[in-house]
């Protein structure tokens, strides 16, 4: 399973078992058996520290500050153009860090975590 795939479980989780999205994405990534990566999951927890998951609230579930900056920035790249970046995570990470006057980085599944999010209608 994909670490995307874990943000979406995680929220679901979250939400129907009341449970805090940093329990939730442990909670998900043990059944899934896979390594914790701290840029998927700091940017997933970043979203959800500001309140743009659905059903998550706003809270302190994170000490990421890239990951975080990272989720937020391709947030609004997503919400405003989401026809160019939805099949493109390629374009949508290069465009995150121009945004940020970021040299170019190799990505973490960063941009996977925002789109799928956006697919399951749980980015807000």
């Amino acid at each position: 399973m994909s670490y995307s795939k874990i943000a979406v479980k995680a929220t679901l989780v979250a939400v129907s078992q009341m449970m805090s999205p940093v329990e939730a994405w442990e909670l998900e990534l043990k059944l899934a058996q896979k390594a914790d990566k701290g840029c998927p999951k700091g940017t997933f927890l970043g979203l959800c520290q500001n309140g743009f998951v659905k059903g998550i609230p706003v809270g302190s579930y994170t000490n990421s500050k890239k990951n975080a900056k990272y989720g937020l920035v391709g947030r609004e790249l997503l919400l405003s153009q989401p026809d160019l970046y939805l099949n493109d995570t390629k374009k949508l990470w290069s465009d995150i860090l121009g945004v940020l006057h970021l040299p170019p980085k190799a990505p973490n599944q960063q941009a996977e975590v925002l789109i799928e999010l956006w697919k399951n209608r749980l980015l807000l």
